[in-house]
């Protein structure tokens, strides 16, 4: 079932063709002698009043919320500047199509699915507006968008004032907007199950739009969504359109001239990886680490330290291109501007790498490295002991003593 194209226009222009609405409120009182109730096509809503006769016919016929109803029979009028649709036949149909028939009204289902449905089950996700990311506040009470998930954290158990988990995920629509989806508890099990990085969805429902933590979110997004057992999300096929990473790209020596705890988005070669090491935490766990050398078109290069799976997966994927002789250029998101050493980069748990991504950021930065990469010496941000390995960087403090 669908609604008319433009048919609350063609309402409004009298037109004696029959339409097919969906009933989107319905207001009575009892005794009332008129019912108010609203209608939308795929456009737009139009406030509406029926007689007592059809009133009374839309009550026989059971017709909710987010029924069709097929208009046989209409007229439109203005009343003190407000629009309203006076109908005088209406055929409402909660399953498939309506006809009347000699006075008896018969439904004819034209999806066999529909024929399963129970009462009740009138698709009221069929009825929320898909919009982009960027017309979500919260006051969208609904809500349903498409997005590809960019980022997945991992599920992160605690136990403090009591047990739980959590876990987030990022996601991007076709016009490049962000918001983050975060899940508690039983939401954050299934979403850790379910979710996977990469893959295009179909996101839908209801409340738990919130104020976005900017301290833990790497992008800018006013707002961020607190996934409830009630919303819905379902794999749709690989679509182009949405992209991989959005990246608000910045030069190396310009993120290194950014605050501390600032995040930054990069594109660099890697000039050199080193090997995992593991290291203490101020809480007396251990994480493992592992430092990289990255270095851009800006000249400048600085030490970026992976952290925890990081420093394994996409860690050991960079070395194995190195050792293959092939000197991989990363997307960094969300890295994190650090004073140790100097200056450094962190990719933890909120960062995004992806490895020689097919973008036009990653292809200037190829060209330029084809013409003038074996002839650049880099300045080194970072005050570690790779300096002392990677022979095609000086650091400030040489250059200072030149």
């Amino acid at each position: 079932m669908k609604c008319t194209d433009d048919g609350i226009r063609r309402v409004k222009e009298n037109s004696k063709e029959e339409l097919m609405l969906r009933v989107t409120n319905i207001d009575s009182k009892p005794g009332a002698l008129t019912k108010k109730f609203s209608v939308m096509d795929d456009r737009e809503i139009l406030e509406a009043i029926a007689s007592h006769r059809v009133s009374s016919l839309i009550d026989s016929c059971g017709a909710r919320l987010n029924s069709f109803v097929k208009f046989l029979d209409y007229a439109f009028l203005e009343t003190n500047g407000k629009q309203f649709s006076r109908t005088a036949r209406g055929a409402p149909d909660t399953a498939g199509r309506a006809v009347l028939c000699r006075g008896v009204w018969k439904h004819t289902h034209s999806n066999p699915i529909l024929q399963d449905m129970k009462v009740g089950e009138s698709s009221k996700k069929a009825v929320i507006k898909e919009v982009f990311i960027k017309e979500i506040s919260d006051r969208s009470y609904r809500w349903s968008f498409h997005a590809r998930v960019t980022h997945k954290n991992k599920l992160i158990h605690f136990n403090t004032k009591r047990s739980g988990c959590i876990m987030s995920f990022d996601v991007v629509d076709v016009q490049g907007t962000e918001i983050r989806i975060i899940g508690s508890d039983d939401c954050a099990l299934v979403l850790s199950d379910k979710i996977v990085q990469g893959t295009v969805y179909s996101f839908s429902g209801s409340g738990g739009i919130r104020h976005s933590n900017q301290a833990y979110t790497p992008f800018e997004a006013t707002w961020e969504i607190q996934a409830n057992k009630g919303m819905e999300f379902t794999a749709l096929d690989e679509d182009a359109m949405f992209p991989r990473i959005v990246l608000a790209k910045t030069s190396i020596l310009s993120a290194c001239q950014k605050e501390r705890d600032s995040f930054v988005d990069v594109v660099g070669i890697v000039i050199w990886i080193g090997t995992i090491t593991v290291t203490s935490r101020d809480s007396g766990t251990f994480v493992k680490k592992r430092t990289l050398c990255l270095g851009d078109d800006s000249g400048h290069s600085v030490d970026l330290c992976l952290w925890d799976l990081k420093a394994e997966e996409e860690g050991s994927y960079i070395q194995e291109r190195i050792d293959s002789g092939v000197q991989p250029i990363i997307c960094v998101k969300g890295g994190k501007v650090s004073d140790y050493n100097g200056k450094s980069l962190s990719a933890i748990g909120v960062s995004t790498i992806l490895i020689e991504l097919e973008m036009e950021a990653v292809a200037d930065l190829r060209e330029w490295m084809t013409l003038y990469y074996n002839v650049t010496n880099f300045i080194h941000l970072s005050t570690s002991s790779s300096r002392q390995i990677v022979s095609c960087t000086t650091t400030l403090s040489e250059i200072s003593n030149m």
